[in-house]
Order: C-alpha cells, then sequence, then structure tokens
C-alpha cells in the first residue's frame, strides 16, 4: 500500500535564489516538481531542525573527503539535467531531511546562488512518515 503524498509550494521570489519555508512536519520529503519555466540553475537545500529558526545545509560524507556540502553536483541536478520548458520530477532520498522540521528549496551553481528571472513555484512532494 502506498504512503499518502502531499505535496506543498516552495516559492522563490522573482530575482531570489532561496524559496520561502516549507513545513515537513511528520512527513518525509520524497523528491520536488521544478516548474517549466526555470533560470538555467542547480538546486540544492537547507533544513531546519528546530521549527525555522535556523537553517543549514544539507550535507553527506563524500569518498575522500568528510561532511562534505551537497553540491549540485554530487545531486547531479546540475542545470544542464534541469530542463526548460517542461516542468520536471526529481525524486530525493529522504534520508537527506531527516530531524528537518522546514527545508528551503535553494537555486545555485557551485555553491552560488542563481536568481530566478520570475517568481518560481518548486512542488514539494512528501509521504506520510511511517
Amino acid at each position: 500500500m502506498q504512503a499518502d503524498i502531499t505535496t506543498a509550494t516552495a516559492t522563490i521570489a522573482a530575482n531570489a535564489s532561496t524559496s520561502d519555508a516549507v513545513a515537513v512536519k511528520h512527513r518525509e520529503v520524497v523528491g520536488i516538481v521544478i516548474p517549466a519555466v526555470w533560470t538555467a540553475a542547480g538546486v540544492s537545500f537547507t533544513v531546519s531542525p528546530d521549527g525555522g529558526t535556523t537553517y543549514y545545509p544539507v550535507k553527506r560524507p563524500e569518498v575522500g573527503t568528510t561532511n562534505a556540502p551537497i553540491p549540485v553536483k554530487n545531486l547531479e541536478l546540475l542545470a544542464a539535467d534541469i530542463p526548460t520548458g517542461t516542468a520536471t520530477f526529481i525524486p530525493l532520498p529522504s534520508a537527506w531531511f531527516l530531524g528537518a522540521t522546514h527545508i528551503k528549496v535553494l537555486s545555485q551553481t557551485t555553491g552560488s546562488g542563481v536568481n530566478q528571472g520570475a517568481e518560481r513555484l518548486v512542488t514539494v512532494v512528501m509521504r506520510q512518515a511511517a
């Protein structure tokens, strides 16, 4: 039986690179939908474990390093991998967001923010935590 799927919208304002906060509550983030119109950029995330007060970049150990930030190349969410002109669903490992109460979506390339040319609505796809 498939878990209940819910969605929330992370809004990146025009000329900004970071979305507003999305409350995760007792749900697991399992993917995002990038809108059809998207200024070429990769995607990364920040998470808050304290109700949305403080945000931290999502990190993972990488071969040969410790706690290397997840650059878009590690996620393979490079600008070249996100097509424009068609909405794109990108599945994500829910383990990256364990312990988060809120998340933000960042438009960036190699650690630098890339401002979106207009307001962008990124859909965050979640399922009820087991």
